[in-house]
């Protein structure tokens, strides 16, 4: 119980004035070792009392709760030992259970900025609980962690010269800023992913996902053709290696007389990577106006995951969603988009109401649905997309422009000019901050001259 008690998170919160140390050590009897086996119940009274809070992603707990139990751990374990167990239960996370959704702050803290146990365990502390927060996407304590493992594997790297763990570190840092709208950061990282992976002569499926990354980040900045160039060497990589394993295969099966080989797993997860590169590449031949070429990677990405995965899983939902924004924009197929498009909402919404990849859907859906005359619904659907995305992302971030366009469009649907001219003067100030040279750029100014009546030629 009481590591389950030090991974609740210090968030500032409220607290009740009548709250105080003998009601908390009555309920809490810290002293009792035998009464401390029923968590649950404990817990409850806890959060009755007003010494634990919960939002909609963590329990909070109160700093005096904290200090107790941060103390008896401490003097139950050695410092050395109490960071190697506080890994174990990072590394060790069930996602049904909502403490292990949070790795465990408060101890984490006290070992990282005390350095209570060697470097060597503090880094693997610190890079435990960066993936554990990558893992439930709550980006800014990764970044904290992942910068401190990362400065460890710098130091490390200026002696021995380890690119294989500088590129992991780097691979992540990228993922963090560029979920955190940081570009310049993510563009610095994923080159500096790419040249170590090169200095250290690692090549297939880990150089295929860092194409992956830079292909994403060139979407990212409206750069399609460098997209279309970085995906498509993830595809030929990632292929060349199904070759291969299907002839090492069939050369088991040939050995074994036939009889069923242990290569199949390994086969579908090189297939479902496989599929990410076609998902990607089909948005970037999208953008690029192609369209042969986007519905044959779409059809592609659908096929293989509809044979591999369940049926609710998110994946499956991100395939038909791209599917029928290139139905929708592309081929101007505004009933077979949108039996795509319901499919990708009803997966995304089974996955929670805020589920951020639900806004990716509700966006194009809400477009659908106005161009079906069904304003009510459609008013709805972008209006939850912009609170998913505000909920999500830090206000500025690039991705709130394109639900902050569509809404616009929309309300100058409905002779809502003044509002419209709101969201898509944010839109532009958004995306202008984030790459002054994205295409997208002119066509949203251009848009906001509309409504203010400006003619540009």
């Amino acid at each position: 119980m009481l590591f389950r008690l030090a991974s609740l998170p210090p968030v500032e919160f409220q607290y009740r004035d009548d709250l105080n140390a003998v009601d908390l050590l009555t309920l809490f009897n810290v002293g009792d070792e035998e009464r401390l086996f029923d968590f649950p119940e404990r817990l409850h009274r806890l959060v009755r009392a007003g010494w634990i809070q919960r939002n909609r992603r963590a329990f909070r707990v109160h700093p005096l709760l904290q200090e107790i139990v941060l103390k008896k751990l401490r003097r139950k374990f050695n410092s050395e030992s109490l960071a190697i167990h506080l890994g174990r239960r990072l590394a060790d996370g069930n996602q049904q259970d909502p403490f292990d959704k949070l790795p465990l702050i408060p101890l984490t803290r006290v070992i990282l900025a005390e350095r209570l146990a060697s470097d060597h365990t503090l880094y693997k502390v610190a890079n435990v609980a960066s993936a554990a927060f990558m893992r439930v996407k709550d980006w800014k304590p990764a970044l904290e962690y992942q910068m401190i493992s990362y400065r460890f594997k710098r130091y490390v790297h200026r002696r021995n010269s380890i690119w294989e763990d500088l590129s992991y570190a780097h691979a992540n840092l990228f993922q963090i800023h560029r979920s955190l709208g940081n570009i310049s950061a993510a563009r610095y990282h994923s080159r500096k992913d790419l040249n170590a992976k090169r200095e250290a002569g690692i090549t297939g499926i880990n150089l295929a996902k860092s194409m992956d990354a830079v292909g994403l980040l060139s979407e990212d900045l409206g750069r399609y053709k460098d997209a279309l160039s970085a995906h498509q060497q993830s595809i030929v990589i990632k292929q060349a290696l199904l070759a291969q394993l299907d002839e090492r295969r069939h050369k088991l099966e040939a050995d074994t007389d036939g009889k069923p080989t242990l290569t199949d797993q390994e086969k579908i997860e090189l297939e479902l990577s496989l599929a990410v590169s076609y998902n990607n590449i089909a948005l970037a031949f999208r953008k690029c106006n192609k369209k042969e070429e986007a519905v044959r990677y779409n059809l592609e990405a659908i096929a293989i995951r509809e044979r591999n995965l369940h049926p609710n899983h998110p994946d499956l939902a991100q395939s038909y969603g791209n599917y029928a924004d290139t139905l929708f924009f592309l081929m101007d197929s505004l009933d077979a988009a949108m039996i795509y498009q319901k499919k990708a909402v009803r997966i995304h919404q089974s996955k929670g109401r805020y589920n951020p990849a639900l806004a990716i859907s509700l966006n194009t859906f809400a477009q659908m649905l106005m161009r079906k005359s069904t304003e009510e619904d459609a008013f709805r659907a972008i209006r939850l997309a912009i609170k998913i995305r505000r909920i999500e992302y830090p206000k500025d971030h690039f991705l709130l422009a394109p639900v902050y366009r569509t809404f616009a469009e929309m309300l100058k649907a409905t002779a809502e000019t003044g509002k419209a001219k709101y969201y898509i003067d944010e839109a532009v100030r958004i995306l202008s901050a984030y790459n002054p040279d994205h295409p997208l750029l002119k066509e949203y100014v251009q848009f906001s001259f509309e409504l203010a009546g400006i003619s540009i030629k």
